[in-house]
């Protein structure tokens, strides 16, 4: 049970505080660990009001019996020694009841689609319906007191949105330093957050999983907000990438006061200032007898999308055995037909555009929250910028795409045409992640939510071979990025609409396949 003190007054006036705990479960043939917060509600005379002990545990409820529990802070650690306390469980929730619920149909779609949930799936014969809220507490006293008031900081409950900023807190590698590691600080930002029902379930990011983070308590990185709990890493077991799931208060809360009706302390929401977003980045769905694949799509006018050639190659090269689908939401679609009009520009550029029928025209001006891009010809390196699109997965059921905040690491400008003098940006490298199923998304300035850049592809690179003859490994860097500047893809439309198109010039392509066509100097002082 939650411990409750027999203070009687207004909780209206309290304030919560938590400090992050790190847990420890040892039996004979197996150890696990899990990051845990410590709550605590205070009145204006620093009494306790309430206090619990909590984390999402991945440990079925029937084996905890097996378990010895112990749990610590970066406060109880004194010099070079770690003191452990005994703990036992005071509670345990399932997060998924039933197999309808929202949770669980949005969970269960990953682990249907090529993605293990770590650390769930670590454990033999595990289930989503074994994830559970878990409660703790000291077999004797309080944590609390044992950690000190000075540890804890102010907490309030809140929600995010897309590209917030967060900051995780969390206790990795139990079993290897929790001295270095018992309040471990990783930053980054909210890629997805996802709704169902009026209901936020949690929040997907692309900060890097460690081992043990599960239970971590994530902040908004400029307040006191808090956002969830780490529940897991969603990981594609080909290698294409992984996401942390972080579970939001607004689901814990509902499912403790649910246990725990007579209860009076489940603190209020803080709402964030999201807004309606004008969505101009759409997901593209190719499909062939049972196969398909997708990638995204940016609304750039009125009668045009914009993609990536490989997005949607399949379908121009066999339009009539393979479909091409562009989802609006979860319940409309266009589909393209021969109507619809699609032109590559240059092969040399993973480039191009759909003229849409006016029959197509008309059902995308008809969705209220979709319009067409914006664009912005003022942006430098170093500027931050976001990265929108359908990567990693695609749940019809959420047509939401994957938003990543990073910086413009470079860009490149050469004449675009044959015979120009004048140069444009004709490549940008960004740190804004992407994915697989990213291609044809948006690259967008934060600080004007416009247009500067068309997702293309990941840099890739060969992996070192230590000096051993074998086959040459690459890798992925999801936060290498290359884009096609605004500057070309409106040149290259308005080219469409000329009678003497212009040639590209040859050092555009060389650039895109990365072939070098500078020449070193070698510069030294001549002998006297």
């Amino acid at each position: 049970m939650i411990r409750t003190y027999p203070i009687i007054e207004d909780n209206m006036t309290a304030i919560w505080y938590y400090v992050p705990v790190c847990i420890r479960f040892i039996s004979e043939g197996d150890i696990n660990a899990l990051t845990g917060v410590n709550l605590v509600l205070r009145n204006a005379d620093g009494q306790i009001l309430y206090e619990s002990t909590i984390s999402l545990s991945h440990i079925p409820p029937h084996s905890l019996k097996d378990y010895q529990l112990y749990v610590t802070s970066s406060s109880l650690c004194e010099g070079d020694d770690v003191n452990w306390h005994t703990c036992i469980p005071s509670f345990d929730i399932p997060l998924m009841e039933r197999r309808v619920d929202n949770l669980y149909k949005y969970l269960n779609f990953f682990k249907e689609n090529g993605f293990k949930i770590i650390p769930n799936d670590t454990v033999p014969r595990n289930t989503l319906m074994d994830l559970n809220i878990l409660g703790l507490e000291l077999k004797t006293g309080s944590l609390s007191k044992l950690i000190g008031p000075e540890a804890y900081k102010v907490i309030e409950f809140a929600n995010a949105e897309a590209s917030d900023s967060i900051t995780i807190r969390s206790c990795p590698f139990s079993f290897t330093n929790p001295l270095l590691f018992s309040d471990f600080l990783s930053v980054g930002g909210v890629n997805l957050k996802t709704t169902k029902d009026n209901e936020t379930l949690g929040y997907l990011s692309d900060i890097k999983y460690l081992e043990n983070m599960a239970g971590g308590i994530v902040t908004k990185s400029d307040m006191t907000g808090s956002i969830g709990l780490v529940l897991g890493n969603l990981r594609k077991y080909n290698g294409d990438g992984d996401l942390i799931f972080i579970l939001s208060w607004e689901i814990i809360w509902k499912l403790i006061m649910k246990r725990f009706p007579n209860l009076s302390m489940r603190p209020s929401m803080k709402s964030s200032n999201g807004v309606d977003r004008i969505c101009s980045v759409l997901p593209v769905v190719v499909s062939k007898n049972n196969s398909s694949f997708w990638g995204s799509c940016v609304y750039y006018n009125h009668t045009t999308l914009v993609t990536n050639n490989h997005v949607i190659k399949q379908y121009i090269d066999r339009p009539v055995s393979v479909d091409c689908k562009i989802f609006l939401t979860r319940d409309q679609t266009i589909k393209l037909t021969n109507e619809d009009v699609v032109i590559t520009p240059y092969e040399q550029l993973d480039l191009s555009f759909i003229k849409l029928s006016f029959a197509n025209q008309k059902r995308l001006m008809d969705i209220d929250n979709i319009a067409p891009i914006e664009y912005d010809y003022f942006y430098s390196t170093g500027e931050p910028v976001s990265t929108i699109g359908f990567g990693l997965y695609f749940n019809n059921l959420y047509v939401e795409p994957l938003e990543s905040t990073g910086n413009i690491s470079a860009k490149h400008s050469l004449p675009l045409y044959k015979g120009d003098n004048a140069t444009l940006p004709c490549i940008i490298v960004t740190s804004a992640s992407c994915w697989n199923g990213s291609s044809g998304g948006g690259l967008f300035k934060q600080s004007s939510n416009k247009l500067v850049g068309l997702i293309c592809s990941n840099a890739q690179v060969i992996l070192p071979a230590f000096g051993e003859e074998e086959d040459e490994n690459t890798e992925k860097l999801s936060k290498t990025v290359l884009c096609i500047p605004i500057e070309v893809i409106n040149s290259c439309y308005e080219n469409l609409h000329t009678t003497d198109k212009s040639e590209l010039n040859d050092r555009i392509g060389h650039t895109w396949n990365l072939i070098p066509y500078h020449n070193d100097i070698i510069v030294s002082k001549p002998k006297l």
